[in-house]
Protein backbone atom coordinates (compact mmCIF):
# COMPACT_ATOMS: atom_id res chain seq x y z
CA UNK A 1 0.00 0.00 0.00
CA UNK A 2 1.32 3.44 -1.26
CA UNK A 3 0.95 6.44 1.79
CA UNK A 4 0.48 9.41 -0.08
CA UNK A 5 -0.24 12.55 1.40
CA UNK A 6 -3.86 12.42 0.88
CA UNK A 7 -3.53 9.30 3.03
CA UNK A 8 -2.04 10.94 5.65
CA UNK A 9 -4.36 14.53 5.28
CA UNK A 10 -7.02 11.49 6.13
CA UNK A 11 -5.24 9.85 8.59
CA UNK A 12 -4.03 13.60 10.80
CA UNK A 13 -8.20 15.04 10.12
CA UNK A 14 -9.15 11.30 11.88
CA UNK A 15 -6.72 11.86 14.48
CA UNK A 16 -7.97 14.90 15.46
CA UNK A 17 -11.50 14.11 15.41
CA UNK A 18 -10.97 11.07 17.54
CA UNK A 19 -8.75 13.27 20.42
CA UNK A 20 -11.24 16.13 20.40
CA UNK A 21 -14.24 13.68 20.84
CA UNK A 22 -12.02 12.05 24.01
CA UNK A 23 -11.51 15.75 25.35
CA UNK A 24 -15.04 17.17 25.31
CA UNK A 25 -16.16 13.89 27.27
CA UNK A 26 -13.54 14.05 29.88
CA UNK A 27 -14.44 18.18 30.34
CA UNK A 28 -18.30 16.84 30.18
CA UNK A 29 -17.68 14.45 32.57
CA UNK A 30 -15.97 17.15 34.86
CA UNK A 31 -19.09 19.47 34.44
CA UNK A 32 -21.38 16.63 35.66
CA UNK A 33 -19.05 15.85 39.09
CA UNK A 34 -19.09 19.90 39.31
CA UNK A 35 -23.03 20.20 38.90
CA UNK A 36 -23.68 17.34 41.09
CA UNK A 37 -21.14 19.12 44.02
CA UNK A 38 -23.20 21.93 43.40
CA UNK A 39 -27.02 20.03 44.06
CA UNK A 40 -25.36 18.87 47.27
CA UNK A 41 -24.45 22.00 47.95
CA UNK A 42 -28.08 23.18 47.48
CA UNK A 43 -29.27 20.17 49.85
CA UNK A 44 -30.70 21.23 53.23
CA UNK A 45 -28.36 21.57 56.11
CA UNK A 46 -28.38 19.98 59.35
CA UNK A 47 -30.58 21.91 62.07
CA UNK A 48 -27.60 22.08 64.32
CA UNK A 49 -24.71 23.45 61.45
CA UNK A 50 -27.08 25.45 60.71
CA UNK A 51 -27.57 27.88 63.94
CA UNK A 52 -24.01 27.74 64.89
CA UNK A 53 -20.86 30.05 63.54
CA UNK A 54 -17.87 28.69 62.24
CA UNK A 55 -16.35 29.58 65.80
CA UNK A 56 -17.97 30.64 68.93
CA UNK A 57 -16.80 30.69 72.90
CA UNK A 58 -19.47 29.49 74.60
CA UNK A 59 -19.92 29.89 78.71
CA UNK A 60 -17.61 27.12 79.16
CA UNK A 61 -15.96 25.97 76.24
CA UNK A 62 -15.22 26.83 72.63
CA UNK A 63 -16.79 25.58 69.79
CA UNK A 64 -16.12 25.41 66.46
CA UNK A 65 -17.64 23.79 63.61
CA UNK A 66 -16.56 22.27 59.90
CA UNK A 67 -18.62 21.41 56.75
CA UNK A 68 -16.94 19.07 53.59
CA UNK A 69 -18.11 17.64 50.42
CA UNK A 70 -16.22 14.80 48.76
CA UNK A 71 -17.10 11.64 46.83
CA UNK A 72 -15.71 9.47 49.91
CA UNK A 73 -18.04 9.35 52.55
CA UNK A 74 -14.65 9.04 55.27
CA UNK A 75 -12.77 11.74 52.59
CA UNK A 76 -15.67 13.96 53.78
CA UNK A 77 -15.81 13.21 57.44
CA UNK A 78 -12.14 13.52 57.84
CA UNK A 79 -11.88 17.52 55.54
CA UNK A 80 -14.76 18.56 58.19
CA UNK A 81 -12.95 17.50 61.35
CA UNK A 82 -9.69 19.09 59.91
CA UNK A 83 -11.71 22.86 59.21
CA UNK A 84 -13.36 22.25 62.54
CA UNK A 85 -10.12 21.65 64.24
CA UNK A 86 -8.36 24.91 62.11
CA UNK A 87 -11.17 26.72 62.87
CA UNK A 88 -10.98 25.77 66.87
CA UNK A 89 -7.20 26.18 67.34
CA UNK A 90 -7.51 29.89 65.67
CA UNK A 91 -9.96 30.58 67.97
CA UNK A 92 -8.37 29.40 71.07
CA UNK A 93 -4.97 30.92 70.34
CA UNK A 94 -6.88 34.55 69.17
CA UNK A 95 -8.89 34.15 72.55
CA UNK A 96 -5.14 33.82 74.41
CA UNK A 97 -3.42 36.65 72.78
CA UNK A 98 -6.14 39.10 73.52
CA UNK A 99 -5.71 37.92 77.18
CA UNK A 100 -2.06 38.40 77.07
CA UNK A 101 -2.39 41.93 74.90
CA UNK A 102 -4.77 42.70 77.90
CA UNK A 103 -2.51 41.74 80.62
CA UNK A 104 0.58 43.41 78.78
CA UNK A 105 -1.30 47.27 78.63
CA UNK A 106 -2.37 46.42 82.11
CA UNK A 107 1.45 45.79 83.32
CA UNK A 108 2.78 48.42 81.25
CA UNK A 109 5.42 48.91 78.65
CA UNK A 110 8.17 46.24 80.15
CA UNK A 111 5.93 43.68 80.81
CA UNK A 112 6.49 40.03 81.25
CA UNK A 113 4.23 39.02 78.52
CA UNK A 114 6.69 40.59 75.84
CA UNK A 115 9.18 38.56 76.80
CA UNK A 116 10.37 36.33 74.06
CA UNK A 117 10.48 32.82 76.69
CA UNK A 118 6.88 33.69 77.86
CA UNK A 119 5.50 34.38 74.32
CA UNK A 120 6.90 30.96 73.52
CA UNK A 121 5.78 28.75 76.58
CA UNK A 122 2.24 30.59 76.10
CA UNK A 123 1.94 29.87 72.27
CA UNK A 124 2.61 26.36 73.18
CA UNK A 125 -0.80 26.02 75.05
CA UNK A 126 -3.59 25.64 72.11
CA UNK A 127 -0.51 22.75 70.50
CA UNK A 128 -1.04 20.75 73.88
CA UNK A 129 -4.98 22.29 74.30
CA UNK A 130 -5.99 20.45 70.90
CA UNK A 131 -4.69 16.58 71.80
CA UNK A 132 -8.24 16.16 73.84
CA UNK A 133 -10.50 18.12 71.71
CA UNK A 134 -14.40 16.06 71.89
CA UNK A 135 -16.13 15.80 68.91
CA UNK A 136 -19.48 16.66 70.03
CA UNK A 137 -21.70 15.67 66.95
CA UNK A 138 -20.75 14.86 63.08
CA UNK A 139 -23.57 13.97 60.49
CA UNK A 140 -22.66 12.84 56.71
CA UNK A 141 -25.69 13.37 54.11
CA UNK A 142 -25.28 11.60 50.90
CA UNK A 143 -26.95 12.64 47.55
CA UNK A 144 -26.33 11.50 44.05
CA UNK A 145 -22.43 10.24 45.11
CA UNK A 146 -21.34 13.34 46.84
CA UNK A 147 -21.06 13.01 50.94
CA UNK A 148 -21.47 16.25 52.67
CA UNK A 149 -19.93 15.82 56.04
CA UNK A 150 -20.53 18.40 59.09
CA UNK A 151 -18.72 18.40 62.34
CA UNK A 152 -19.26 20.48 65.58
CA UNK A 153 -16.18 20.29 67.96
CA UNK A 154 -16.02 21.42 71.82
CA UNK A 155 -12.60 21.94 73.93
CA UNK A 156 -13.40 23.30 77.79
CA UNK A 157 -12.35 26.61 78.87
CA UNK A 158 -11.55 24.89 82.33
CA UNK A 159 -8.96 22.60 80.13
CA UNK A 160 -7.40 25.46 78.00
CA UNK A 161 -6.71 27.33 81.64
CA UNK A 162 -5.22 23.80 82.87
CA UNK A 163 -2.93 23.92 79.41
CA UNK A 164 -1.99 27.75 80.16
CA UNK A 165 -1.11 27.34 83.54
CA UNK A 166 1.23 23.64 82.57
CA UNK A 167 2.59 25.22 79.95
CA UNK A 168 3.98 28.08 82.12
CA UNK A 169 4.81 25.71 84.75
CA UNK A 170 8.77 25.41 84.15
CA UNK A 171 9.02 29.74 85.34
CA UNK A 172 6.69 29.89 88.23
CA UNK A 173 7.02 33.49 88.53
CA UNK A 174 5.20 33.75 85.35
CA UNK A 175 2.38 31.63 86.00
CA UNK A 176 2.05 33.57 89.35
CA UNK A 177 2.12 36.90 87.49
CA UNK A 178 -0.67 35.89 85.08
CA UNK A 179 -2.73 34.59 88.01
CA UNK A 180 -2.81 37.78 89.79
CA UNK A 181 -3.09 39.71 86.52
CA UNK A 182 -6.76 41.67 87.16
CA UNK A 183 -6.95 40.78 82.99
CA UNK A 184 -6.46 37.05 84.03
CA UNK A 185 -8.94 37.07 86.66
CA UNK A 186 -11.85 38.43 84.81
CA UNK A 187 -11.34 36.36 81.74
CA UNK A 188 -11.15 33.00 83.97
CA UNK A 189 -14.45 34.30 85.96
CA UNK A 190 -16.38 34.43 82.31
CA UNK A 191 -15.59 30.48 82.14
CA UNK A 192 -16.44 30.22 85.98
CA UNK A 193 -13.48 27.94 86.29
CA UNK A 194 -10.65 30.31 87.94
CA UNK A 195 -7.35 27.99 88.51
CA UNK A 196 -5.95 29.87 91.48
Amino acid sequence: MKFTFKTFSYIGILGTLLFTACSTSKTATQNNKAEKTQKVVKQKTVAWYKKADAFKIGKNSYVAMGISISTDSTIALNKARKQAKAQLQNGIQNDLESLRSDIATEEGNNSFVSKPRFIWMYRGVTNRSLKNVTISKTKVMPKNGIYQAYVLMKYSKEQVIDDMMNALSSVSRYQQKVKQSKAYQKWAAQSDTSNS
